[in-house]
């Protein structure tokens, strides 16, 4: 997977399944929660994909500052990705990524 051209349907396999978070301090496992396509106006005018946005459940009890980590999806390599925290559920904080 590539940045650049990434797209939501690559991600749908992963639904469910455990990411390694990285940050400067250490790494934990997050879990791939829901791919979803955004609405046409989050799409960039010179955009060769639709922007997309990633939802993970940390770890329980856990909480993950917004900011930029280092996202690893199972066999895949590493990437840059900014996380914004959205809430709890059940003790689990919902993190949210957007690609467009």
């Amino acid at each position: 997977m590539t940045l650049a051209s990434i797209a939501a349907e690559a991600f749908t396999p992963y639904v469910n399944r455990p990411f390694t978070l990285r940050a400067a301090d250490g790494s934990v496992e997050v879990e791939l929660a829901e791919v979803r396509v955004m609405p046409p106006r989050y799409n960039a005018p010179e955009a060769t994909r639709k922007a997309f946005s990633l939802i993970f459940l940390g770890p329980e009890g856990m909480p993950l500052p917004e900011g930029a980590y280092e996202l690893t999806p199972p066999g895949e390599d590493p990437m840059a990705s900014y996380f914004v925290p959205l809430g709890w559920q059940d003790r689990r904080l919902r993190l949210q990524v957007i690609f467009s």
